[in-house]
């Protein structure tokens, strides 16, 4: 296993022209999880009934795509407010 492996983005962790929304997260835990949980949420555990009009969200499963649907939405830094 190399390590290396974990410092590099997948294809699904990509952030794509994004990264600079990632970078300005703060790099501590507990505002990592939070940032996290305001941007996604799971579709069947996460207690939220989403609209019939945003089930097609659930398939976007890459990390530039969950951010292209967030910031159409909330045009803001990540940490800003609960979406």
């Amino acid at each position: 296993m190399d390590l290396d492996d974990y410092r590099r983005h997948s294809p699904y962790s990509d952030p794509g022209r994004h990264a600079a929304l990632l970078d300005a997260v703060p790099a501590d835990i507990p505002t990592v999880a939070a940032t996290a949980r305001n941007v996604i949420v799971h579709y069947r555990a996460g207690g939220v009934e989403l609209p019939d009009d945003r089930l097609d969200e659930v398939n976007c499963r890459w990390v530039d795509r969950i951010l292209d649907t967030d910031q159409s939405r909330f045009p803001l830094p990540l940490t800003t407010g609960v979406r």
